[in-house]
Parts: C-alpha cells; sequence; structure tokens
C-alpha cells in the first residue's frame, strides 16, 4: 500500500459530483505496467477483492446506521 504515492496530474469531473453528494474515490493499483486508457492493459482480476473492500469499509465507517 502506498499511502504517499507520486503526485500525478488528472482530469477528472468526480469532484463536480462530490460538490452534490458525499464520496470516495482512490486510485486501486495493479500488477501489470501498462497503463490504464491503454489498448496493451489487461485488468488484474486479484485486485477486485481489494477494491470491493474497501469501498465496504468506507461505506461502513461514514454511513449512519438505520433502525
Amino acid at each position: 500500500v502506498l499511502t504517499t504515492p507520486t503526485p500525478k496530474m488528472g482530469s477528472e469531473d468526480f469532484a463536480d459530483m462530490l460538490l452534490k453528494v458525499p464520496g470516495a474515490y482512490f486510485w486501486l493499483g495493479h500488477e501489470g505496467s501498462v497503463p490504464l486508457h491503454n489498448p496493451g492493459f489487461i485488468l488484474d482480476d486479484g485486485i477486485l477483492p481489494v477494491g470491493a473492500t474497501l469501498f465496504s469499509r468506507i461505506i461502513e465507517q461514514r454511513m449512519p446506521l438505520v433502525a
């Protein structure tokens, strides 16, 4: 886990959505050497449980309990 990665310039519209509703955005790495948005990119299925767990933990900690 890299908690202090090298800063990268990016362009994302997600910030506009966060002005309206709470949310989370994070970069989830993979084992491959080909970057995303490249025709040679192959999804590393092994990372999917990590991403799903991360999202579910954020929800568990941030959403109020409903009785």
